[in-house]
Parts: structure tokens; sequence; C-alpha cells
């Protein structure tokens, strides 16, 4: 997994540290209730919510350094808006297991790629 920790350090510089640390922590709690979210839906076959979810994702992880994780979500989109079953359920399932690592690595930096 890759972690771009310029973006981290860009949030710091223009928002300060409490700016960022604020940031930081709303963010991660928004990513972990959406994919939380979009993972039931999915198994639920609600194909235009997760496609909804997944491009409020992408954007939120990118905004603090997981642009790996925002790629997938955007996958995800792709597959629901193309009609691709077969890639929708590898790559949600994809998204989800790079949701956990990601947002543990935000907390645990020893074990990011930098």
């Amino acid at each position: 997994m890759r972690f771009d920790s310029r973006k981290l350090a860009d949030l710091y510089r223009t928002m300060g540290e409490i700016g960022a640390e604020n940031v930081l922590c709303d963010t991660m709690e928004e990513l972990t209730i959406q994919l939380v979210r979009i993972e039931k839906l999915g198994r639920r076959a609600k194909f235009d919510d997760v496609r909804e979810i997944a491009e409020r994702i992408a954007p939120k992880a990118e905004q603090i350094g997981l642009a790996g994780l925002g790629n997938v979500a955007r996958a995800v989109a792709d597959c629901v808006r193309n009609g691709d079953l077969a890639g929708f359920a590898a790559t949600l399932a994809r998204l989800s297991r790079m949701g956990d690592k990601s947002l543990s690595a935000i907390w645990d930096p020893q074990g990011m790629m930098l």
C-alpha cells in the first residue's frame, strides 16, 4: 500500500496543526462509516447507492494521501456504471481490504510504505 505523505504535509502547512488534525480525524471517521455502508449495500445489490458512496470516498481518501484507496473507489463506481458485475464484486472486495489496511496504516506510520 502506498501513502502520499505530501498530502498530509500540505494539509498541515495550509491549515495548521489543529485544522489538519480535525480534517484528518473527520475524514477517517467518514471513510470508516462509508466503507462499512458500501460493503453492506454491495451485498444487497444496491448498485446506485454503492456508486454514489464510492464517488464520495475517492476524493476524501485522496485528500489525506490515500490515492490508491481513491482509485479503487473510482473503479467500483466505474464497474457499476458499466454493468460489470464480476468486476464490481472483485473491486468492492478490494476496496474493503484496502480500506481496512489504509485506515490502520494512517494511525501506524511505521507500517506504511512512504
